[in-house]
């Protein structure tokens, strides 16, 4: 933890004598740098093309499960009122199961049933129409003057 460290001193270097000073750089001219990255690319000879990448292909591994490793039998203890109760909800739930099976049939029937009734109504709808055209050709209609 550095929160309660003393700060180490730094000892300053001396100014080194022997060496001479940097002479200045040139000025540079002021290109914007659109002319600037033209002109460097100008002096740059051209590359030749990249080849074509290699296609990927992704190799099918098999798929490995992990085995669980769960005891052969393992002793479950469960309180018997508590058994008698899960017993007694999942015939519950049988019973409602069947029930709403029965219903279901029946629902299918009715519709059957209806569906029986709606075409016998068509049938009969069809053939009093087909009697209407008969009788409505065989009679003569006057002409109108």
């Amino acid at each position: 933890m550095g929160l309660f460290f003393k700060k180490k001193r730094e000892d300053e270097l001396p100014p080194l004598e022997g060496l001479p000073p940097l002479p200045d750089l040139p000025d540079e001219p002021d290109f914007p740098p659109q002319q600037r990255l033209m002109q460097m690319q100008q002096g740059l000879p051209d590359l030749p093309p990249l080849p074509p990448m290699p296609a990927f292909q992704q190799q099918a591994q098999p798929r490995m499960q992990a085995e669980r490793q769960m005891p052969e039998k393992a002793t479950v203890f469960v309180r018997v009122d508590k058994y008698k109760e899960i017993m007694q909800t999942i015939d519950a739930m049988q019973r409602k199961v069947d029930e709403l099976q029965g219903t279901l049939d029946k629902i299918a029937a009715i519709k059957e049933k209806e569906g029986e009734i709606i075409h016998g109504w068509g049938a009969m709808l069809h053939e009093a129409k087909a009697k209407i055209d008969d009788v409505n050709s065989k009679l003569l209609r006057p002409t109108e003057a």
